[in-house]
């Protein structure tokens, strides 16, 4: 039976580590050879008053059998109980089911809103701290977001590593990675969000726990380890379906560089494979018109980055 057929509640969160000591301790003091010996014992007797010489019925030969066989099946039953470590979930456990079923898919979709400190008007740009909703996709490294930065368009990061920008289908912006404004690198760490190397991250190196209960899922919280730096995730919490181990949302906690934190709500609504275009500029303007690179640093500089981009003038 897996926890998702259960009858019994939901366990309190941390209740699975306590019963997981009750029943290794109560194991420890259960002699196996010593029960069975007892169990051996008394079907040896048929009665009391039956001496060991008398013979034995056909039938009470067989019930002997029958029991003798029930009691073994007794107890590997309760030995299996006593000593699975899956007996109850840990929130461990439905973080690495979680991170496997994601294993086939090259494309996510998620719906996000991020919520910036006041004093994020110093890091990132202008153009990035009042947005709605977005939708993201991701493969690995590359991503794209919708809207883009002027709330119309998009921008994102193409399988080489370069972040573009195209506002309209006129044209579109495209930068090496080390030659990004700050301010656009500093939103480009807070966006790069790869699903799955951060569930690994978050099973090495994160302390997890229950957050809640909630009927149909379960809500996991994962605390980093190690000491905070600017833009590491320092925080995630999971929602996890229970019966399709899919996760539903999550909220990333980002650290930024004055100290403050960004907080990333996404929910998955997509997982199929999307053409290889949507990740790059080229995908998002009319056919034939400029891509603006490092051969056209005014352009790029003047049309489309700007204040609204970089905040930088």
């Amino acid at each position: 039976m897996t926890d998702t057929d259960s009858k019994f509640d939901e366990p309190a969160p941390g209740i699975d580590a306590s019963i997981r000591a009750h029943l290794d301790a109560e194991a420890s003091r259960v002699d196996s050879q010593v029960l069975w010996a007892g169990v051996l014992a008394r079907l040896e007797s048929d009665s009391p008053n039956r001496s060991a010489a008398t013979p034995r019925s056909p039938r009470k030969r067989w019930l002997m059998a029958a029991t003798s066989g029930l009691a073994a099946a007794a107890l590997v039953a309760v030995a299996l109980l006593v000593m699975s470590p899956a007996a109850v979930a840990t929130p461990t456990q439905v973080v690495a089911s979680a991170r496997a079923e994601l294993a086939a898919s090259s494309d996510l979709c998620c719906r996000m809103t991020v919520d910036y400190p006041p004093e994020a008007k110093d890091v990132l740009p202008i153009g990035a701290r009042h947005l709605g909703p977005q939708h993201v996709w991701t493969r690995g490294g590359q991503f794209v977001v919708e809207p883009g930065l002027t709330e119309k368009g998009a921008w994102g990061r193409d399988a080489h590593g370069r972040v573009w920008a195209a506002p309209s289908r006129d044209a579109a912006a495209s930068f090496e990675a080390e030659e990004l404004p700050r301010k656009l690198r500093n939103l480009v760490a807070v966006f790069g969000l790869e699903l799955r190397p951060l569930l690994d991250e978050v099973l090495a190196d994160f302390e997890l726990s229950w957050s809640d209960r909630a009927e149909g899922v379960y809500r996991i919280l994962a605390t980093r380890v190690s000491p905070k730096g600017p833009f590491r995730v320092s925080a995630v919490t999971l929602v996890i379906d229970k019966q399709t181990k899919r996760i539903l949302s999550l909220t990333v906690t980002r650290s930024l560089p004055d100290g403050q934190d960004a907080h990333l709500h996404l929910d998955l609504v997509d997982e199929k494979p999307q053409p290889d275009a949507i990740y790059t500029a080229e995908g998002h303007i009319n056919r034939g018109v400029p891509v603006f690179d490092r051969s056209t640093p005014k352009e790029r500089l003047l049309q489309f980055v700007g204040e609204i981009l970089t905040g930088d003038h």
